[in-house]
């Protein structure tokens, strides 16, 4: 009911953009995530659209599939996308059987560029050596809450107790 009210929402507007990631859940299984841009009253709207099974192989054109089933069910069409983001995976971008290149194919305005996150990835390898052992020490702090359940659910206890902004 959530999907089918935001996909409303984007249809009430005409242009959307795109931010696609693969990823492998804890039980190996292939996904595509999608998270969705649109502008509504002046303001930009960034909200998770899907998270979809790829069940055969993680390359492009069934990246496209799973996605394009996906929009169609939900009336959204490839000539309204205006942009999509991606990590520049070769399954991503690829000349010939890349999930970009293939949509380029339903609209040749889509606008591809490079996720921002990565970027910052990318500007923590010119860090100083102290500075990268604070961030180190803060992504260690981060997985070994977030890989334990009984962690994770006692940090956001943490969180509320001191009226945290953010309780993850």
């Amino acid at each position: 009911m959530s999907g089918d009210i935001e996909c409303n929402q984007i249809l009430k507007h005409n242009l959307f953009e795109l931010q696609v990631d693969r990823s492998t859940d804890i039980t190996g299984k292939a996904q595509v995530l999608v998270f969705v841009h649109f502008i509504n009253d002046d303001n930009i709207i960034e909200d998770f659209l899907c998270c979809n099974e790829l069940t055969a192989t993680r390359k492009g054109q069934d990246i496209f599939y799973v996605l394009n089933s996906y929009l169609k069910h939900f009336g959204l069409d490839w000539k309204d996308c205006a942009g999509i983001c991606t990590d520049g995976a070769a399954a991503m971008t690829g000349y010939f059987n890349g999930f970009v290149t293939i949509a380029q194919k339903q609209n040749p305005n889509i606008i591809q560029t490079h996720r921002f996150i990565h970027r910052e990835a990318l500007v923590t390898k010119t860090l100083g050596s102290k500075l990268k052992s604070v961030l180190d020490m803060a992504v260690k702090i981060v997985y070994y809450i977030k890989m334990r359940p009984l962690k994770h659910r006692q940090f956001a206890k943490l969180c509320v107790a001191i009226d945290a902004d953010h309780s993850t």
